[in-house]
């Protein structure tokens, strides 16, 4: 009986301290152990009970108590059970029960790791049965986020009036008006790069939206992939520097409705071969410079203004033509476009600007309208195979160093127009052998025509008033020069005429010209006329006394369909001119020959007859 008590006594103080096993074990006893007092004894051997159920989310330790023959004291309630290596800490099962401890193996680790990674995945622990056990919460560790992408198929987003995205796929930028708009400058034209500027070492094409109405100052600069673009006909500006660098762009197709086309817009675009201005455009400075494969520019009638250096160093262009609606061929436009060898310049420019086509080596022709007033500094300078130069009657200063180091040029006429001829003009143009200087030519500057060698005769008509320092130096070939006695005594024949070893003082002063001239008729035949225009020789028309004299005439009255050449004084008749006689009046001077000074001017009327 008194083990019965003590035992009983056992059980309230596992319910007490929660140990269910305890209870479990003495609901299974079934047999009275034995009256004894001792107080230590060796552990008994204990019988094997019947596991409990448990339910999934509770396991309950799976060691089994030690069994002994003598109770548990009542004050080793605040003692913790001993742990065996194998245990696992059973689930709380309620509030104030003392959770267990953790074992070495479950305490977590220590080391903080030199770099963040993914968490370690733990192999789950399985009961004897097999089962997986589970982590409780509080011990759980977060899972491992997924790795993203180095870089995404697709990204985007929004700018002013903008949607924009690159497909890494395909290497596409696609920009989308949100509203029909322009494409506005990061702040006003801040340094800060466009969002998708990150792109620019990958972009093969990019594709516009309709909606968009202009491309900003640096939108596309130096996408160097960019081999293809397309623009909408809703383009109205390119701006400054939009594709600069673009070396890979190849074509593009500017819209007809684009009206500027900014500064450096198309900069060091090295593989650009064609492209079309259309006739809105105002072209900016060097908006084409450097393109080194462009070989064909369509420059439309009604552009008006090319900018400085637009299509300098474009070594591949071979022709252009400048049309009448620009007025002003601005500086070094076309300067060192190695190639180029054919220029058309309309009849309305007014201005050929400093080094508009220095260097220009191909170029072997040039006509200058007489609309052009000025042939600027340098403006065809060192273009070395340039042999045939015509500057027309109406041109006014021939520019510093315009023509100097034409290495082929063999003939230059002088028009009377022409009022100065500045410095160095036509220095080093060694081929140079025939010079006429039309009357009217007044200032001849300082080594003019220096290094011109093969120059062997010079006629300075007596409207020439001063010649410059040097103005005829090294001209090794020259060896009689017709001049005024007025002239001759104003020069320093051995400063102006230095290094002229062939010259020896052989002066020749001009005559008074005793020139004459009067009126013919012409015959023409009308059933000519009717499929062609007709040329009339001047002798046709005019009895001129003495021959061999320069010419200047003006047209003051007659038939519209009947002009008269100048310079030389033939006259030309437009087709389908009707049977009749038409009476011209003219206005003509002789400009004077080596043997005699200019003219005065003279009228006269000669007549055309087409019969």
């Amino acid at each position: 009986m008194k083990l019965r008590r003590l035992l009983a006594g056992f059980v309230a103080v596992s319910m007490t301290v929660g140990m269910m096993p305890a209870v479990v074990f003495a609901k299974g006893l079934d047999y009275e152990p034995e009256d004894t007092e001792a107080v230590e004894t060796t552990e008994p051997e204990t019988k094997e009970t019947s596991k409990p159920e448990v339910k999934e989310t509770e396991k309950p330790a799976e060691t089994e108590p030690e069994q002994t023959t003598e109770p548990v004291p009542a004050e080793t309630e605040d003692k913790e059970p001993k742990e065996t290596e194998a245990t696992e800490p059973s689930e709380p099962s309620g509030s104030g029960e003392k959770e267990p401890e953790e074992t070495e193996a479950e305490k977590p680790s220590e080391t903080t790791p030199e770099e963040p990674s993914e968490p370690e995945e733990k192999e789950p622990s399985e009961n004897e049965s097999g089962d997986e056990a589970e982590t409780p919460v509080e011990n759980e560790q977060p899972s491992a986020p997924v790795a993203k992408k180095a870089m995404a198929e697709a990204d985007g987003g929004e700018k002013d009036t903008l949607k924009w995205s690159y497909d890494d796929t395909s290497k596409t930028l696609t920009i989308k008006g949100i509203i029909k708009g322009a494409m506005i400058d990061p702040d006003n034209g801040a340094t800060e790069p466009f969002p998708w500027s990150k792109f620019s070492k990958d972009v093969t094409k990019i594709v516009i939206d309709s909606k968009v109405t202009s491309i900003s100052d640096k939108a596309f600069k130096g996408f160097e992939k960019l081999t293809s673009i397309s623009v909408p006909s809703s383009i109205t500006k390119i701006g400054n520097s939009a594709f600069e660098d673009c070396a890979s762009l190849k074509a593009i197709s500017i819209p007809s409705g684009v009206t500027g086309i900014g500064s450096n817009a198309f900069h060091n675009c090295y593989s650009l071969t064609k492209v079309s201005i259309p006739k809105k455009a105002k072209v900016g400075d060097s908006a084409f410079q450097c393109c080194y494969e462009l070989a064909s520019v369509s420059i439309a009638s009604g552009v008006q203004e090319i900018g400085s250096c637009a299509f300098s160093h474009c070594y591949a262009l071979k022709s252009i033509t400048i049309p009448g609606s620009i007025k002003v061929i601005n500086p070094k436009v076309f300067t060192e476009c190695y190639r180029l060898r054919t220029v058309t310049i309309a009849s309305e420019v007014t201005e050929i600007g400093t080094e508009a086509f220095s260097n220009c080596h191909c170029l072997d022709k040039v006509v200058i309208p007489g609309t052009v007033q000025t042939i600027g500094a340098s403006a065809f300078e060192k273009c070395t195979y340039l042999d045939n130069v015509s500057i027309g009657y109406g041109v006014k200063k021939i520019g510093f160093e315009a023509f100097a180091g034409v290495e082929y040029l063999t003939k230059i006429v002088i028009p009377g127009s022409v009022e100065e001829i500045e410095d160095s003009a036509f220095e080093g143009c060694h081929q140079l052998r025939y010079i006429t200087i039309g009357y009217g030519v007044k200032t001849i500057g300082e080594k003019a025509f220096s290094d011109c060698n093969r120059v062997e005769t010079l006629v300075l008509p007596d409207s020439v008033e001063t010649v410059g320092d040097k103005a005829f130096e090294k001209c090794g070939s020259l060896s009689a020069v017709s001049l005024t006695s007025t002239l001759r005594d104003s020069l320093d024949p051995d400063n102006v005429f230095s290094g002229c070893t062939d010259l020896k003082g052989n002066f020749k002063f001009l005559a008074v010209n005793p020139f004459a001239v009067t009126g013919k008729t012409a015959k023409l035949k009308a059933k000519t006329l009717k499929k062609k225009a007709l040329s009339v020789a001047a002798g046709k028309v005019l009895g001129i006394t003495p021959g061999g004299t320069g010419l200047d005439c003006i047209k003051l009255s007659g038939n519209k369909n009947i002009t008269i050449n100048r310079s030389t004084g033939n006259v030309s008749v437009k087709k389908k001119t009707k049977k009749g006689t038409y009476a011209v009046k003219i206005k003509i001077m002789s400009t004077g020959n080596a043997e005699f000074m200019a003219s005065a001017w003279q009228e006269v009327t000669f007549k055309i007859k087409v019969k």
